[in-house]
């Protein structure tokens, strides 16, 4: 899948995300012990891309004041708005592949509020309202452990992370859903992602991770999104990025609308890489334009997150 495009490594599958909460273990036959278990579930939640989607998708407050959604004429103007979460819940589904190969997905259901600061005059740039909707979502993420056989190895070190896919979540029954994502990288190799949670980044050291998109800082980043809406009206689509497993050095981006053609949207913007280096998601959010701008709507969200490396 390389059109002069990075497949992913369609190795198998891997892992979710999000910020912790309850946990479940499926009841899969395995003959996995739960101590194994225990120890895969602790490695996977320490690695980086893993913590790291986590932390981006918790905005804790409104977007910032330098967001600017532009000029629309609808009931309500939305000026700044983000995700605060209230509850996560985990649940784990380890399938043993074979004897050295578990494939673990999580599912994390986040009960969160919208929260919008918005006003009622267009043109104002002040608000003078606060709307909160109530945003339940489920995220998806897969992940492939191997283990490494030595009779002197202890079972945590008998366990590494070798693949991840992509993040793929948003409300359920979604009027809006990403359909593709493309990334034009600085040297002309465009990674295309069609299928998320088949698609996989191989972790290594920084600088060295099998296909995955690996930036210097300050390079630019064609980034375009593909959305099938079921409302005619334009949809927004941004992207939070940038945020360590912390919650810190967050940034976002707005996309525009560069074509559509029926229920069919193409959204672009072009993103200059952050300075801090590190292992990163992006959060890419298509959102439903009467999510933002109706104070009544119930919200419709999809969401994909990109694991990237900054070296």
């Amino acid at each position: 899948m390389l059109k002069k495009k990075f497949s992913f490594l369609p190795l198998i599958l891997a892992v979710l995300l999000l910020i912790g909460g309850c946990t479940k273990e499926s009841e899969i036959v395995s003959s996995l012990s739960n101590a194994d278990k225990e120890v895969i579930k602790q490695i996977i939640e320490n690695d980086d891309f893993i913590a790291t989607a986590d932390a981006s998708l918790n905005d804790g407050t409104y977007l910032p004041m330098d967001f600017d959604f532009g000029s629309f004429s609808k009931e309500i103007y939305p000026l700044r708005w983000g995700r605060v979460v209230k509850k996560v819940t985990k649940e784990y589904n380890y399938e043993q592949v074979n004897d050295t190969l578990v494939v673990v997905t999580i599912t994390r259901t986040v009960e969160s509020d919208l929260k919008i600061a918005a006003t009622y005059t267009q043109g104002n740039k002040t608000p003078d309202t606060i709307i909160t909707k109530p945003l339940n979502e489920v995220f998806r993420r897969k992940v492939q452990v191997v283990k490494k056989e030595s009779a002197d190895t202890s079972r945590a070190r008998k366990w590494k992370v070798w693949a991840v896919s992509l993040v793929q979540g948003g409300t359920e029954n979604s009027n809006i859903t990403i359909k593709k994502i493309s990334l034009t990288l600085p040297n002309g190799d465009v990674v295309e992602v069609t299928d998320p949670l088949n698609q996989f980044y191989r972790p290594g050291f920084l600088g060295h991770r099998g296909g995955i998109p690996s930036f210097n800082p300050a390079q630019n980043v064609k980034v375009s999104v593909t959305v099938q809406s079921s409302a005619p009206d334009t949809d927004l689509v941004s992207m939070t990025f940038g945020v360590d497993k912390f919650g810190f050095h967050r940034a976002r981006k707005l996309f525009k609308m560069v074509s559509q053609n029926g229920n069919e949207e193409v959204y672009e913007a072009d993103v200059k890489v952050h300075m801090h280096r590190g292992s990163f998601n992006a959060m890419i959010h298509a959102i439903s334009r009467e999510s933002l701008f109706d104070d009544s709507a119930p919200v419709s969200v999809s969401v994909w997150g990109v694991p990237y490396v900054v070296f």
